[in-house]
C-alpha cells in the first residue's frame, strides 16, 4: 500500500475525500472522485461534519419533502423519456 494511503483510508472511512484531504495533482482524482468509488465499493462508513449536529434539521426536512413533491407533480405532468424523444424525432422528420 503507497505511504499515506492508509491513514487517508481511515479517515475517509467516517468522513468522505474534500479538497483538503486530496491533492488531485499527486495523488490522480478529483475528490468527488475519491468519494464516488468509495461509495460504489460500500463498506464506507460516513458521519456528518460535528458542526451539522448544530442546525435544525427542520427546515432541510421540509425543503426534501417540497423537492419530492415536485417531483411527484413533474413525473405526474410531463411526457415519459421515450414520449419526449418519439416527439424531437417526429417534429425532425417535419
Amino acid at each position: 500500500m503507497p505511504p499515506g494511503l492508509a491513514e487517508r483510508l481511515a479517515a475517509w472511512a467516517v468522513r468522505l475525500p474534500d479538497t483538503e484531504s486530496v491533492w488531485p495533482y499527486y495523488h490522480g482524482f478529483e475528490s468527488y472522485s475519491y468519494t464516488a468509488m468509495l461509495l460504489g465499493l460500500g463498506g464506507v462508513r460516513t458521519e456528518p461534519r460535528p458542526a451539522l449536529r448544530l442546525l435544525d434539521p427542520e427546515p432541510a426536512e421540509l425543503a426534501l419533502a417540497a423537492t419530492a413533491e415536485r417531483a411527484r407533480d413533474l413525473a405526474r405532468r410531463l411526457p415519459s423519456h421515450y414520449e419526449y424523444v418519439a416527439s424531437l424525432h417526429a417534429a425532425a422528420r417535419g
